[in-house]
């Protein structure tokens, strides 16, 4: 039965600006609509309850889960922040958050031609409105101790809160259910990153923050917990910033280390539903690197890499999962090289030409000692692009993405049904022209 998902965007934003005098008054205010819209082959699930949910009267039929997720969200931030040239500087904020969300879902018993069963159709129908709301405080403060030596420390503390209000009707869940679901929290982060100027053109530095998730409610369905917990990170990082070369070359280094506790996961009951939930803990840890290099006037040459080992620390049951295994969707190796050129072409244009080389290492769909576990290929993906600017307001550009039209993926998972994985494509080759007026 044929897949489908569309989404649909809309986001506004306002910044503004305001001199005080003493700080500077920074308003963020932003709101998008999200309309999402898929549908799933659910006859592997749920086929099969069709002669006994009619008594016998019908036998095994198509079912599919037209699903319907649109969510609104408003955010504002306020902060107030000194001047940077000062010994001491400082950064004090305000943030607000809300999300209102309508999740509708339908299980509908189809015959073989796709046409919704008058005895059976819906064998579920979902409607599920909820809400998300986080008000937070938050601040940090930078001290030079030195010309050469300075410290970063800062806070926020936020609250948070979620409701939805589920209502489930059809046969395969009895009698209708109206079940509200409620989870409020309160949490702290904080962080401290020292640098030090080793001169003026190089730096070190080290990093310890703490991260945190919300946690919330499941929907109401069989073998499914009611409700996920929070999970938190301690994050360590030291680095190494430098232009040398006389400016030439650019160099960033950072090596980290990532404790990993409680983590929400994606699991899975004994119908193939997927709902949230906690494991124990995982560690990730690994190095990075940047590097931009000024060949001449007009060439510029870049390099990223990375290698990751994100692992679980303990077994996880309801994830089948064993300590030492790579969590889902994570690569050992990432890495990118670019290569731009630009050039005056008489008083008026600027040619300029590009591409790229992007390399994701294979990765699980699922942690390793998962049966259903799926190996995601490796992407090589090639991008080039062509263009010029005119009188510095004119710009036109002719790209050309995933040039040799790599065919791999960004997900590969099997969610209903083992042995017959869901793909996500990466983009295949794209080609296209962009203009861009100044005024």
């Amino acid at each position: 039965m044929p897949e489908s998902l569309t989404q649909e965007l809309k986001f506004y934003s306002l910044s503004i600006d305001w001199d005080v005098g003493f700080a500077t008054v920074t308003s963020s205010s932003s709101f998008s609509r999200t309309e999402n819209f898929s549908q799933f082959d659910y006859t592997p699930v749920y086929g099969g309850y069709c002669p006994i949910l009619s008594g016998g009267l019908e036998g095994p039929c198509l079912t599919d889960l037209p699903d319907h997720f649109d969510l609104d969200k408003f955010t504002q931030e306020l902060r107030l922040s000194s001047s940077a040239d000062q010994r001491l500087s400082w950064m004090l904020g305000l943030f607000y958050t809300e999300e209102d969300g309508l999740n509708t879902q339908q299980v509908r018993a189809l015959d073989a031609t796709g046409v919704p069963s008058a005895l059976m159709n819906p064998l579920l129908d979902y409607y599920a409105p909820n809400t998300y709301e986080e008000k937070a405080v938050f601040g940090n403060v930078t001290y030079e101790i030195s010309d050469r030596l300075d410290i970063t420390m800062g806070g926020r503390w936020a609250s948070n809160r979620t409701r939805v209000r589920s209502t489930l009707v059809g046969p395969l869940v009895g009698p209708d259910q109206i079940i509200t679901a409620r989870s409020k929290d309160e949490v702290f982060t904080w962080m401290v990153s020292p640098r030090f100027h080793i001169d003026t053109d190089t730096m070190v530095y080290a990093r310890i923050a703490t991260g945190y998730r919300p946690g919330g409610p499941n929907s109401p369905l069989p073998e499914v917990p009611p409700q996920f917990d929070a999970d938190t990170t301690t994050n360590y990082e030291i680095g190494y910033k430098a232009s040398l070369l006389g400016g030439t070359l650019a160099v960033d280094l950072a090596a980290f280390y990532i404790d990993w506790e409680d983590i929400q996961i994606s699991a899975r009951n004994a119908n193939g539903i997927n709902y949230r939930a906690n494991g124990s803990s995982a560690t990730s840890r690994g190095v990075e690197f940047t590097i931009n290099y000024q060949l001449s006037d007009g060439w510029r040459l870049g390099a990223t890499g990375s290698y990751t080992d994100a692992k679980l620390e303990e077994p996880v049951a309801s994830l089948g999962g064993l300590a030492g295994d790579r969590l889902p969707q994570s690569p050992r190796w990432t890495g990118s090289l670019t290569a731009d050129y630009e050039t005056q072409l008489g008083s008026s244009w600027r040619l300029q030409l590009g591409g790229g080389y992007r390399y994701f290492d294979s990765t699980f769909s699922a942690v390793e000692s998962n049966p259903t576990a799926v190996e995601v290929p490796e992407q090589n993906i090639v991008d080039l692009y062509a263009g010029g600017t005119f009188n510095d307001r004119t710009s036109v550009r002719l790209y050309a993405r995933n040039v040799f039209n790599d065919r791999s993926y960004t997900n590969w998972n099997d969610t209903n049904t083992p042995g017959l994985p869901n793909l996500v494509p990466v983009q295949p080759r794209t080609i296209g022209v962009n203009v861009d007026f100044s005024f």
